[in-house]
């Protein structure tokens, strides 16, 4: 029983098998398990039998979590991307971070919008390319993308013995394209805004143009 330094035993009962419950204890790491007897047991009737211990049974004990995953959206060029854009679905991004070593990595989207499982391996790194399907299949969860969307999506590693710690995170969606920009008037040192084209002087002065747009867009003449 090392190096929980304790013991246990069972009582008799009608059955060809045995069972000891070892109560839980604070311990990472081997245990050796030994079965330990006087040389003879006898049963209710009186008969003995000797007991050949054999080899002691080692097994390991882990219930330390493993260190949290990190995770990022990056596009293919590694700029990080925190509002999915129209392009962004076209193209794909990958989700990529930081785990510890030999966890496995699976993701689940909220609302079992989609699901991603990253094998095991001895990498202090994961990676998965969200395919131009995938990155579909997200925004067609948040009902089209309208500005403002988002998705929440929880990234769990778990270790070789199922040990498991978790990271959540978010990203927006907006992939619906601004309104066209209008032009309604344009002003300068003449004050002339009905007119609609420009002069000399008015081009020597600079000319004030005023319109409409989303609001958050910008406009590019």
């Amino acid at each position: 029983t090392s190096p929980l330094a304790t013991s246990c035993s069972f009582t008799a009962g009608f059955s060809d098998q045995w069972t000891v419950t070892v109560t839980p204890a604070a311990v990472e790491g081997d245990i050796s398990l030994d079965l330990a007897t006087a040389g003879a047991i006898e049963d209710q009737s009186g008969n003995s039998v000797y007991i050949d211990a054999g080899a002691a049974t080692i097994i390991a004990v882990d219930t330390i979590a493993p260190v949290a995953p990190t995770v990022a959206i990056t596009t293919a060029g590694s700029q990080v991307v925190s509002v999915v854009n129209e392009q962004d679905v076209a193209n794909g991004l990958v989700i990529s971070g930081t785990k510890e070593a030999g966890s496995s990595i699976d993701i689940d989207f909220a609302s079992g919008a989609h699901s991603i499982s990253v094998a095991a391996d001895e990498s202090a790194s994961w990676s998965h390319t969200l395919s131009s399907g995938e990155m579909a299949s997200l925004v067609s969860a948040v009902g089209q993308g309208v500005a403002g969307s988002s998705i929440s999506y929880v990234v769990t590693a778990t270790d070789a013995v199922g040990n498991t710690s978790s990271t959540t995170a978010s990203i927006g969606i907006d992939t619906i394209d601004p309104s066209s920009a209008t032009i309604t008037s344009h002003d300068d040192a003449s004050n002339d805004s009905a007119t609609t084209y420009v002069n000399n002087a008015e081009d020597e002065d600079g000319t004030t143009l005023t319109g409409s747009k989303d609001a958050d867009s910008s406009v590019q003449v």
